[in-house]
């Protein structure tokens, strides 16, 4: 498990199998092998937190361990809701493939058909660009001005980042970039009519039955996991909100069963026709596709992403 980042404190993870060899051997790990390998976790600082694993969709191994709220003492429960960061992503990237499906934009549209004011340098930049980090536009989380546009709509941040240089001609490399994604979401709005975020629970969420996720914000979400960070010996309380509001790069948030419920969804037909789930599991470079890694553990194909705001962590990989 390799690809969680370490210094977060509250995680939600899901890994499911669909291989039949590899099904029998996970089957044949005792639980008790598997519980050493999460004790292992509170010495990297992930302390807090829900693990899925599942085969043919089937959960056959869940734990919940730690707290969900330090000041309450409150253990973790399975339905427990977390931020998922940039796992985020993939969930944009299904947006934009429904929306390639209902010929509202084409993968290769230059994205300035769908962002007014845009520089003149973004003129290049496709949609395909942004899904594949592939364009060039800096991301803007890594720009210092970006801290004081925290829980802003995408229109404020999209000023921010458009007037700064490109980091390389389009399609030139790759470049991780919150601020593509950003975009994206962006764009949906745009080519559907609705605001991004009632686009995605309408089209994306709730047809994957994930009725116990949403988008970060102001309001109660009942059974919110408290995310934490550690300064010396102190703990921190994290904050419950996205540096971009309903941003399609980081802002959801979900339960450990809702992810292995997007995973079935997105898999069984119920999000994408074949051919765009095709597409987003396509290594075009840089072993990434529309919103997942895709690589290899010794000799299996893996797609894969995690996400990773202060204080919470997510993982999903098939």
């Amino acid at each position: 498990m390799r690809f969680l980042p370490v210094g977060a404190f509250a995680l939600a993870m899901v890994i499911t199998a669909t291989d039949t060899a590899g099904a029998g051997s996970a089957r044949q790990i005792p639980d008790s092998a598997l519980d050493k390998v999460l004790a292992t976790y509170a010495g990297k600082g992930v302390s807090d937190g829900v693990v899925i694993i599942a085969i043919h969709g089937q959960p056959v191994f869940q734990r919940t361990f730690g707290l969900a709220n330090r000041e309450w003492n409150v253990p973790t429960t399975p339905d427990a809701r977390y931020r998922i960061g940039s796992l985020t992503k993939q969930f944009t990237a299904a947006a934009i493939l429904q929306l390639v499906e209902q010929g509202k934009l084409r993968l290769d549209d230059p994205i300035t058909n769908y962002i007014s004011d845009a520089p003149d340098s973004w003129r290049k930049i496709t949609i395909r660009h942004l899904l594949t980090h592939t364009s060039g536009i800096p991301n803007f989380t890594e720009i210092p001005e970006a801290d004081h546009w925290i829980g802003r709509p995408a229109e404020d941040v999209i000023r921010l980042v458009a007037g700064r240089p490109l980091l390389f001609n389009p399609g030139d490399r790759f470049a991780y970039d919150n601020m593509g994604y950003v975009l994206l979401g962006h764009i949906v709005a745009k080519a559907s009519g609705v605001p991004f975020a009632d686009y995605l629970r309408a089209h994306v969420l709730e047809p994957a039955g994930m009725t116990h996720s949403g988008f970060v914000g102001d309001e109660v979400a009942p059974k919110r996991a408290n995310g934490y960070v550690r300064d010396g010996q102190r703990w921190l309380s994290a904050s419950w909100d996205s540096g971009v509001r309903s941003s399609g790069a980081g802002a959801l948030y979900a339960t450990a069963g809702d992810l292995l419920k997007w995973d079935r969804a997105l898999h069984g037909g119920k999000i994408l026709t074949p051919a765009s789930e095709r597409l987003m599991f396509t290594d075009f470079g840089n072993h990434y596709g529309f919103g997942y890694l895709v690589d290899m553990e010794g000799r299996h194909l893996r797609w894969e992403h995690n996400g990773h705001v202060d204080g919470y962590s997510a993982a999903l990989a098939r």
